[in-house]
């Protein structure tokens, strides 16, 4: 089973090596001349490859999200210490992604794993504890 998956892989990473730019422009050049409406032509090209594009990046971030990540939780005295996006700190704190944002400016510490920005829930604890004693002083914009 193995073999089976690295020769796809290997397949993948193939692809672009036997295309290049010349060869696709020839590709683009001959659909464009079967097809009737060329400006419509160009943009269903466009949407062919954006799906690509975004097919790519899904996968991209699945693989850093499922595995990259998974690599990088360590145990720290029998507890195991989790990463949690931005988005995934809003839902739990019902709070919006700009407040998540500036809780980072205000010293929430994050951690970059496969590119992306993450937050260590030691770090979401550490910080929770310090803004539970701090003291706000609101301003109102009523007079």
């Amino acid at each position: 089973m193995e073999g089976s998956e690295e020769k796809k892989f290997e397949e993948l990473l193939e692809l672009p090596k036997s295309m290049d730019i010349s060869d696709f422009d020839n590709y683009i050049n001959d659909y464009l001349k079967r097809k009737a409406d060329k400006n419509l032509a160009i943009q269903e090209l466009d949407r062919i490859l954006a799906v690509l594009q975004n097919h790519i990046t899904s996968l991209s971030l699945y693989l850093k999200q499922n595995h990259i990540i998974c690599k990088h939780k360590f145990s720290s005295e029998n507890t195991e210490v989790e990463f949690y996006t931005k988005q995934d700190i809003a839902a739990k704190y019902r709070v919006s992604i700009r407040t998540v944002t500036n809780w980072i400016i205000d010293g929430l510490e994050t951690v970059e794993i496969g590119g992306v920005k993450r937050i260590s829930s030691s770090a979401l604890n550490a910080f929770t504890k310090i803004k539970q004693t701090k003291k706000f002083s609101w301003k109102s914009i009523a007079k």
